[in-house]
């Protein structure tokens, strides 16, 4: 869910000692309907730094493959196309 995604960004982001080392990547499998995971994270990230003069700080370091879920083939597909994305 697009809750428990966004607070394993935020820490992520939060433990890093050089976040501008980081860089993250999400298979975001959803349906139409459903809250996006980087949508959630911004809402968290903006409140965790403020003071930060980006919209969504650190949301360049994230990259987002976002998929249909009902054309989903399970978790092994998705971290295939995650490792795609940080191999990028």
């Amino acid at each position: 869910d697009a809750h428990r995604c966004a607070i394993t960004l935020l820490t992520a982001m939060q433990r890093a000692k050089y976040r501008e080392r980081v860089t993250l990547a999400v298979v975001d499998q959803v349906f139409e309907q459903d809250e996006r995971c980087i949508d959630a994270y911004c809402k968290l990230a903006t409140q965790e730094w403020p003071n930060d003069s980006a919209d969504c700080p650190y949301r360049s370091q994230i990259r987002i493959d976002e998929q249909d879920a009902r054309k989903s083939r399970g978790p092994s597909y998705a971290r295939y196309y995650r490792q795609k994305l940080i191999e990028k």
